[in-house]
């Protein structure tokens, strides 16, 4: 039978006689859509607060705990006045002891003339300074002599300044001294661990901050040297080197020597985290027996 043949009150008569659900059923709808409302709110505010918290990338949020260990290094030259007018030379460094042992580049105290040597400095050493934890511009000052190896440093280009005191002047001390100072742990990247295109991040003290503030740079690991270190697009101008190199799950890749560069291209040059393991080791050896022998570089 069609629609059309149908008396208008019997088809209202077979609407009216479909079940009707009972009014519980509306109310848990309702229910039901509040509370996954309420999830997708949270979920969303979640993933919010991960982002606002996470200010480049992860690797750069990773840093925060090794930013204490990454100081600025100043050496008045000899016949200068040991305080911050003076000519000198300077770079980066990082604290590897509780006792205030920083290691650094050794071209940073070499002789120009002669890199197998150091420059004459001052006799009260250096400065060190290490950085405010939210600025990372220099706060506390310390004193400290450099220490490095006939033959290890100029072939590894490694050498350290132990810090022996607080800095003080007409305004006070800059610190506290005794003291422990934080400082790396010796997880260093793998060699396996660190490939091309990976992420990494370099901290120091470039002169385009006037070497007082601490700098982080972001890049990847762009190449491979045959010479026991590697380049990255991550690049600090003068001032950097010495600085720390951290590659993934904040292992240290490395120590930041320099800059390379053509008129196409800039890469940081970063010391190999193995060469720096191998230094440190060969440099507790020599103090254990007090004998610097000379490296015999292998020829083929």
């Amino acid at each position: 039978m069609s629609l059309e043949n149908t008396p208008h009150n019997t088809t209202q008569e077979l609407i009216k006689s479909k079940p009707l659900k009972p009014a519980s059923f509306f109310w848990e709808k309702i229910i039901f859509f509040a509370v996954i409302t309420c999830i997708l709110f949270f979920i969303i505010g979640f993933i919010q607060d991960k982002a606002d918290e996470t200010p480049l990338s992860d690797e750069i949020k990773s840093t925060q705990s090794m930013e204490s260990t990454v100081v600025s290094v100043f050496c008045p030259y000899a016949q200068e006045p040991f305080d911050f007018s003076a000519e000198g030379t300077g770079g980066s460094g990082i604290i590897i002891d509780v006792k205030g042992k920083v290691l650094t580049n050794f071209h940073i105290i070499a002789d120009e003339e002669d890199m197998g040597k150091p420059m004459p400095l001052h006799e009260k050493g250096c400065f060190v300074l290490l950085p405010e934890s939210e600025t990372g511009f220099s706060g506390d000052i310390y004193m400290a002599q450099p220490i490095f190896y006939k033959w290890t440093s100029p072939y590894y280009d490694l050498a350290y300044l132990q810090i022996y005191g607080v800095y003080s002047d007409e305004e006070g001390p800059y610190g506290d001294y005794p003291r422990e100072f934080e400082h790396i742990s010796e997880n260093y990247c793998s060699s396996e661990s660190l490939a091309l295109g990976m992420p990494i991040i370099a901290l120091g003290y470039p002169d385009v901050t006037d070497g007082y503030s601490l700098t982080i740079a972001e890049g990847i690991l762009s190449a491979f040297s045959e010479y026991g270190s590697f380049y990255s697009t991550a690049v600090l101008s003068s001032g950097g080197s010495g600085g720390l190199v951290l590659g993934n799950d904040n292992c240290i890749a490395g120590v930041y020597a320099g800059v390379v560069f053509d008129e196409y291209v800039t890469f940081g040059e970063i010391y190999h985290a193995e060469e720096v393991a191998d230094f440190i080791e060969k440099s507790k050896k020599i103090d254990a027996v007090g004998k610097d022998e000379e490296i015999t570089l292998e020829t083929e």
